[in-house]
């Protein structure tokens, strides 16, 4: 809507523009317009043209800018999941680690609401290897500045005493200016108690409960 706005604006600067023009090269103003300087008019007019024009320069620069963060952004949360929806096929544990820290700013975290916060190898580590896990993702979305964006998905594994578990959740992440992920929050659809037990003892154990 801004860029159509400041497009016709400047249209209408140049229409004006030019014809102040042509009436300054055939002399045809009229009588009652001889107290005006056609030429005072025209400079301000290509002031507020050049005005305008800086403005809508400025705002494809935002537009460029959000496009390319956006991108960035999406193969950042491409490429986790891809990771995490089959970790074995990226080598050992050292690297599908060091695959993920790529993604990544340093210091970045996982707050789980369940089961706590930790750092951004540490959570990594523990939910896939910890757990013998593999993450597929259902659902994903992104912001259109690619700031922030999240996923639904399913984790599955083995819980803490050898257990299947299962459990779905999602992730609301954020992003950097450069596409890396500067922190990651995840939800569960249960009862914080009801998740650490299944963590802990499996999901048919907990169902009993």
């Amino acid at each position: 809507m801004a860029r159509s706005a400041t497009t016709v604006l400047v249209t209408t600067v140049l229409v004006t523009a030019t014809a102040l023009a042509v009436m300054v090269g055939v002399g045809q103003a009229s009588a009652a317009d001889e107290s005006r300087d056609p030429r005072s008019e025209l400079t301000e007019l290509q002031a507020e043209l050049e005005a305008v024009t800086a403005e809508r320069d400025a705002l494809l620069e935002e537009d460029r800018a959000r496009d390319e963060r956006y991108q960035r952004s999406s193969e950042t949360q491409e490429a986790l999941i891809e990771i995490i929806a089959d970790p074995a096929a990226f080598g050992s544990m050292d690297e599908v680690l060091d695959l993920l820290d790529e993604l990544a700013v340093p210091g970045s975290t996982m707050d789980d609401v369940a089961l706590g916060a930790a750092g951004w190898r540490a959570a990594w580590q523990g939910t896939l290897f910890g757990a013998r896990a593999t993450i597929p993702t259902w659902v994903k979305w992104m912001a259109v500045d690619g700031s922030i964006g999240g996923s639904l998905w399913t984790w599955t594994g083995r819980a803490r005493n050898g257990e299947p578990l299962t459990l779905p959740g999602i992730d609301v992440s954020t992003y950097d200016e450069n596409g890396l992920i500067t922190s990651v929050v995840v939800y569960w659809p249960y009862e914080n108690s009801e998740v650490a037990c299944v963590f802990y003892k499996g999901n048919e154990a907990c169902a009993t409960e």
